[in-house]
């Protein structure tokens, strides 16, 4: 499923016979989708509006429930452990949804211009990528309040959790850094002790998502909207962060052109085949 930003529809596409199968008016330019882990409902960010809308993925049917937050262009949006959160980022906040009941639960301020947003496996702690602000924030989602903000250089983007829940792993043009959790949510602590790696990776820094490394531990791949290329981290000792090379991505002289450029450079979202658990 691919969300499509300057429309009111997203596309069903087919793994196996990469066809588009459908496309489906879902509501004033869609900007992310996540699903629950049984694999049955999409839940898409609605950032001309101010509600995220379910969808059901067998048949792409509208869900009737979608939620209305308190806050307005809601953009990343993120599932886990039973709570779905977003960033909203034309009033810098961030919401959380109980999946269950798909109910508003809280939103809260955070940083400027937010936009990457997640929750770790258990759906207790939160985080957000503050594009403008340099920084990302911390959310306590249980007590429905921000901890803290961690500062990082460079513009903040996505936000994931690490599959363990222990790093946060930052898309921060033109860097990437590494978020030790524990650090950020421990107050007595300084929060830049929090960030324990930063590597140059390229710039547009925005997407990140991770895969097994062979003879053990984990990379983190990333996408670059401005640079041909994705870029690989070797994040087995988080800490030791360390860029382990770039893939080249193909391109079509095509031609076309979009107001930052030619449009056949670069990457913004990014997945792994298989997912690690549990969002496989």
């Amino acid at each position: 499923l691919t969300t499509n930003w300057y429309d009111n529809t997203v596309s069903v596409m087919s793994t196996s016979t990469k066809k588009v199968l459908g496309e489906y008016v879902v509501g004033a330019s869609p900007a992310h989708v996540t699903s629950d882990w049984a694999g049955n409902t999409w839940y898409l960010s609605i950032e001309a509006s101010y509600y995220v809308q379910p969808a059901a993925q067998s048949t792409m049917a509208l869900g009737t429930n979608r939620v209305f937050i308190a806050g307005y262009g809601p953009h990343g949006i993120w599932y886990g452990g039973g709570k779905i959160v977003t960033t909203n980022t034309l009033d810098n906040s961030f919401s959380i949804i109980d999946a269950a009941t798909m109910t508003h639960v809280a939103t809260m301020p955070i940083g400027l211009y937010p936009l990457g947003s997640s929750v770790n496996t258990k759906g207790t702690i939160g985080a957000a990528g503050n594009y403008l602000g340099s920084s990302v924030s911390i959310i306590d989602v249980v007590n429905k309040k921000v901890i803290r903000d961690i500062p990082v250089p460079g513009n903040a983007v996505q936000v994931p959790f690490t599959p363990d829940d222990k790093y946060i792993v930052v898309a921060n043009s033109p860097y990437t850094s590494v978020i030790d959790v524990a650090k950020a949510i421990d107050l007595t602590k300084p929060a830049a002790d929090a960030v324990v790696a930063t590597v140059w990776t390229g710039k547009g820094a925005h997407g990140v998502a991770f895969g097994p490394k062979a003879g053990g531990g984990q990379y983190a791949y990333v996408s670059h909207k401005y640079e041909n290329y994705m870029s690989v981290l070797d994040i087995s000792n988080p800490a030791a962060a360390f860029k382990a090379g770039d893939v080249p991505i193909t391109t079509t002289t095509t031609g076309r052109v979009a107001l930052v450029g030619i449009t056949d450079t670069g990457g913004n979202a990014i997945a792994t085949n298989p997912n690690p658990a549990p969002w496989q």
